[in-house]
Order: C-alpha cells, then structure tokens, then sequence
C-alpha cells in the first residue's frame, strides 16, 4: 500500500508540474500573439505620427509614448492610468483616463467624438482605420479644442494653414486693401492717383507724357 501510494503521489505530482508548465507556456505565448496585435493596431499611428514602427511592439513603452509623445498628455497620466488599473474601484479612474485618451487619439487624426465611442468599444475595428486608412496626423490632440466640421481649434497655438476654394479671397489683413481697392495714403498725405495722358493732376504736375504748354 505504502509503495502504490508513493506512486500514486508521484504521478500526481508529474502531471500537475506538467499541467502547470503548459498553462506558462500557453500563458506567455497568448500574451506575445497579444503584444504583436496591438504592435499592429498601432504601427500605422506610430509611423504617421512621426515614430519608429518598432516602438509600436514594445509593451508599455508604446503606451509611454503614445500618451506623452502622440496625443500630448503629461508623463503623470500614463502613471496614474498604469497604477489606477491593478487597484480595485480605483481602477475607475484609469477607465475614464482611457477614454480621455481614446477622445485625444480621435483628434489627433481630426476624428470627432463620435469616432471616440468607436475606438472605446470597436478598438480592434476603428484603430486599424487609423492606422491603415486616409486619415492624417494633425497634432497632439490633448492640445487641440473641440473638432467642428472637420476643423481643428487649437488652444493656444495657431491654426494650421486651410486651403482656399475657387474663387474666394485670401484672407484681408488688418492695414491692407482689400480686391479692387485703392491703397490708403499714410495719415496727413494725399493719395496718389493716375495720371492720365495729356492731363495735369489736380497738384498742378504734368504727366511724364504729356504735351508742355506754352
């Protein structure tokens, strides 16, 4: 008995160092297939973006750089996020930074909020439009105000340059005459208008063509 005991333990304890040794190894293999998705997801982001491709791949390290570099938020908020997400009931505010950021990555791109609720729910679906698709990398999209009709407004920067469509007008500055009109003479001088041929102009100056008089 004692010797079909011995056995039987140490079977028992093969097939449970076994199991466990499969369950690592599946274990880490899930989570490189899951790191090599999400370096794809984000490859095409990063290389619009004006990043390496290879920092797309390298876990953590890509949210680093996605979150300060990319879309403009401060160092602090990747750490609260990390931190926040292994705390239970805290992790609630990790959730709601995530969606902030989500909203950020949106405008970068110049993607409204509706596109937001896209890449919080469809992520696998709507990243990949980002990344692969027609849309452009605009800026950091945490310094960016609300996206109205498909136009940024930056807080506390200047607009970006916008394309004018056929037959409007450049924009008027401030002192500058404006399509078809005369200039302004400096304040305390008189305008100088066109001479005609063969007129003097009303100073009594004749034109450089005209006919002298007796």
């Amino acid at each position: 008995m004692t010797s079909l005991s011995v056995v039987a333990t140490t079977t028992y304890g093969t097939s449970s160092g076994a199991a466990a040794g499969l369950g690592i190894t599946f274990g880490l293999i899930g989570a490189i297939i899951g790191f090599a998705i999400t370096g794809l997801l984000l490859m095409g982001i990063f290389t619009k973006a004006g990043r390496p491709a290879w920092e797309a791949f390298v876990p953590f390290y890509n949210y680093w750089i996605l979150i300060t570099q990319i879309i403009g938020r401060p160092a602090w908020w990747f750490w609260v996020m990390i931190l926040c997400s292994w705390i239970p009931v805290v992790n609630i505010v990790s959730l709601v930074l995530g969606i902030i950021a989500m909203n950020d990555l949106a405008k970068s791109f110049g993607k409204d909020s509706a596109y937001t609720v896209g890449l919080v729910l469809l992520s696998i679906v709507f990243l990949p439009i980002l990344s692969y698709g027609q849309a452009r990398y605009l800026g950091k999209g945490a310094l960016m105000g609300p996206v109205a009709y498909g136009q940024q407004q930056y807080w506390g920067q200047p607009q970006p340059p916008q394309q004018q469509g056929y037959g409007q007008q450049p924009p008027q500055q401030y002192g500058q005459p404006g399509y078809g009109e005369q200039p302004q003479a400096p304040y305390g001088q008189q305008p100088q208008q066109p001479n005609p041929y063969g007129q003097p102009n009303p100073y009594g100056q004749q034109g450089p063509d005209a006919p002298k008089q007796p």
